[in-house]
This record gives structure tokens, C-alpha cells and sequence, in this order.
């Protein structure tokens, strides 16, 4: 078993740092062990460190590379699109991943923990994927092998090319839809209620308990394969299932991070992270992140910094 695997983390961003953007470096500043690259026109990172590398790029500059490296005609003209492209940042980006054996797609409305407290050097000799969820890949945080079999996963989809040529929003990393997300200006406060009514639904539907049995779960799933052994993944989630299925791929499934939905499916209205020395926990429980991906729309999140004591600072739901 190798010792150590080198992973780096890529994030396309652009318009301008998220106010909470410091906070993030800072969690990505005490996980040493791993590197997260950049490509941004918003100007120098807000905070310094070996494991993290600015490169800077505008969004016509990644449709002119994505075009080149997927020999299609890219042109998107909306920031929030690069979502879809996170299954094919291994092969988008593959000359920034040579000497990786490892490399991941993220936000960043999280922090960070200890991550390779959870992910061991075992996992990543055993798994080729992995995924922060036990039964579905969150688009939020996901590493993948440095491998051609694996960076070309995307084009197993019978969908992947119309996702990466219309400028719609097609949520192609999580959960294809036809009807996708305006992009003209505005479209956030509106739009993204209807894919958090969307994102509640899924998560209800999957917190059921016959969906929560996992060993029940997965023998539903083979037996759908199986009956529909022909047809193509639409999604991503859906190709690495079919993979995983028929034995092809070995993906590591755990749901190890925390979200504010979590606590507005159990109708609780505030919520509190802790983030200690690299650490992060959620009441006693230890996680490897927290997403606050409704809090940000609603201007209800709150930084408390106690750093200026000790290495320390908490996250609350106002």
C-alpha cells in the first residue's frame, strides 16, 4: 500500500471572493497534505500558503481550454455553469494533475476539517472514487483517481454534450435536469428557491428509511441496472452508479460532512460549527465540512473569530 497519494483540489471561480473566502482558505491552509488550485479572475487569494495556487483565468479563457480539451464548441457565459463541468476537470485541467495521483471537484460555501483524519491512506489505495454521501455524490466535494478510465467517466453519459454546449444550468454533477437554471442577471433569488425546493424533495425522498437501508439500496439498484442493462446514464451520479454496479469502479461511500438543509429537514431553525486548531465539529460530533449553502442566499450566517486567543472560530446560523 503506498504511504502517501497526492491530491489537489480544483476550483474554477470568478466574479468577485465570497465575503466568508478567508475563512475557507484558512480551513484549506490546515489540511497540509493537500492542494487546491484556483482559476479566477477575482484577484489574489485573500490568504497565503504552499497548498494553495492562484492561476488566474477569465471565463473566456476556460471556454477557449475546455473547447480545445473536449473538442467541442464551449461557450459558456454564466460563472454558476462550470458546475456542470465538474466530472471533466480531470480531463479539462489534466495538465495541472500530472504528478497527482488524486484530484477533486468543490465549492466553496464550506470549511473544511481534518480530512485525511477520515480519508485514510487505505481508502485511497482501495477506492477509486470518493464521495462525501452514502447514497448519492454531492457536487460540493468529491475526489477522484488520476486515471484516463476515471477522467473520461463524463463521456458515458448520453447527455454529456448537449450539458457542456447549451448555456443552461443542468445540475449534470448531481441530478440531470432538462428544464436547467436562467442564467440571464437575477436569475439567483428566484431560480435557486426552485432548486432548493428541488435539492429538499431529493433529500427527503432520500432520508426515507426502506432508502436509508443501504445493503436494501444498493440490491434495488443492481436489479435496475440489470432490467435496463442498455440504456446510458444521463448524470453523472447515475454513471458512476453503473460502474459501480457492474464492477467496474470501486467508490468509497460515506456521508461524513453537515449542511444547513440537514437541519431544515429535522425543522431545527439554528445551527452551530466549531471549528478548532483544523478541526471541525458540529455539537460533539466530528465532520470532515460543513456546507452552508442555503445560509449565503439568505444573509443568515455569522463568522464568530476567536483567533486572536487560539487557532479557533465558530460558524452560526442568525
Amino acid at each position: 500500500m503506498k504511504n502517501k497519494f497526492k491530491i489537489r483540489i480544483i476550483i474554477p471561480y470568478w466574479g468577485k471572493w465570497p465575503a466568508w473566502f478567508h475563512y475557507f482558505l484558512y480551513s484549506c491552509k490546515f489540511n497540509p497534505e493537500i492542494d487546491w488550485l484556483f482559476f479566477s479572475d477575482c484577484g489574489p487569494l485573500p490568504l497565503q500558503n504552499k497548498n494553495l495556487e492562484l492561476i488566474k483565468m477569465s471565463l473566456q479563457e476556460f471556454n477557449l481550454l475546455a473547447t480545445r480539451k473536449l473538442q467541442l464548441p464551449i461557450a459558456i457565459n454564466h460563472p454558476y455553469k462550470i458546475c456542470d463541468f465538474k466530472p471533466a476537470y480531470g480531463k479539462i485541467f489534466e495538465d495541472y494533475l500530472s504528478n497527482y495521483e488524486f484530484w477533486g471537484y468543490g465549492d466553496v460555501d464550506m470549511i473544511y476539517g481534518n480530512i485525511k483524519a477520515f480519508i485514510t491512506n487505505k481508502i485511497l489505495n482501495d477506492f477509486d472514487i470518493i464521495t462525501f454521501h452514502k447514497t448519492f455524490m454531492p457536487g460540493h466535494l468529491c475526489l477522484l483517481r488520476n486515471k484516463e478510465f476515471v477522467n473520461q467517466l463524463f463521456k458515458k453519459s448520453n447527455q454529456w454534450q448537449f450539458v457542456f454546449t447549451n448555456n443552461k444550468m443542468n445540475s449534470f454533477s448531481e441530478n440531470f435536469s432538462k428544464s436547467g437554471i436562467n442564467t440571464e442577471s437575477g436569475y439567483l433569488e428566484n431560480e435557486t428557491r426552485k432548486k432548493v425546493n428541488k435539492h429538499l424533495i431529493k433529500r427527503k425522498i432520500l432520508s426515507l428509511p426502506i432508502i436509508q437501508n443501504v445493503k436494501l439500496f444498493r440490491l434495488v439498484k443492481r436489479l435496475i441496472f440489470k432490467h435496463f442493462k442498455n440504456a446510458k446514464p444521463k448524470d453523472f451520479n447515475e454513471i458512476v452508479d453503473y460502474f459501480e454496479n457492474t464492477k467496474t469502479l470501486s467508490v468509497y461511500r460515506k456521508t461524513l460532512y453537515k449542511d444547513d438543509i440537514m437541519y431544515l429537514l429535522d425543522r431545527n431553525k439554528h445551527w452551530e460549527v466549531h471549528w478548532i486548531n483544523g478541526n471541525l465539529f458540529q455539537e460533539s460530533e466530528e465532520i470532515v465540512y460543513f456546507h452552508f449553502q442555503l445560509a449565503k442566499y439568505r444573509n443568515q450566517i455569522e463568522f464568530i473569530d476567536e483567533r486572536e486567543k487560539k487557532s479557533s472560530f465558530r460558524i452560526i446560523k442568525v
